[in-house]
């Protein structure tokens, strides 16, 4: 009968928060995120295929930092649109299931702090983010925007780059 008074009964837990171990988690996953990037240029200094596919990332995402360009082409080269779960869930769309454990994981930076010498560092984070592939999202092809001439010059005059004389 002592056997199931373990079921029954609450069993204690420790929920005291361990710092260090948290810091040594979050430590080694930027580790392993940044031995990738380091790794992929590598490939890409060697193989001028793999060269142009980085261009190509970086030319699809142009936002991005030429680290996080190295992580998507090595995680999914064929990634069209990037965001993280709460960005997919808020356009109504959501992770399948089957790729929720496949993120691309990125670098993201997580503002400045200062050291203990008195310096400016910056500290950065891993976001987990999926392509639109990855999501319950049916690909919608961009709808054609047409402007007649008129409308084109007048915005060209509204919004003049230079000015016209």
């Amino acid at each position: 009968m002592n056997n199931f008074d373990d079921i029954f009964e609450p069993v204690k837990q420790n929920d005291e928060f361990d710092k260090e171990a948290w810091a040594a988690k979050k430590k080694a996953e930027r580790d392993e995120v940044y031995a990738l990037a380091d790794a992929t240029a590598e490939e890409i200094t060697a193989d001028g295929g793999k060269f142009r596919d980085y261009l190509d990332v970086q030319a699809n995402f142009r936002h991005y930092s030429a680290t996080n360009a190295l992580l998507i082409l090595a995680t999914k080269p064929d990634a069209r649109r990037l965001g993280d779960k709460d960005y997919w869930r808020d356009q109504g769309v959501y992770i399948k299931r089957q790729e929720f454990n496949r993120p691309i994981k990125i670098v993201e930076s997580n503002g400045e702090y200062t050291r203990d010498d008195g310096s400016i560092g910056i500290s950065y984070n891993i976001k987990r983010v999926y392509d639109i592939s990855q999501t319950t999202s049916r690909m919608r092809a961009p709808q054609p925007v047409s402007h007649d001439a008129r409308a084109l010059l007048n915005a060209l005059i509204y919004k003049k780059p230079a000015p016209i004389q």
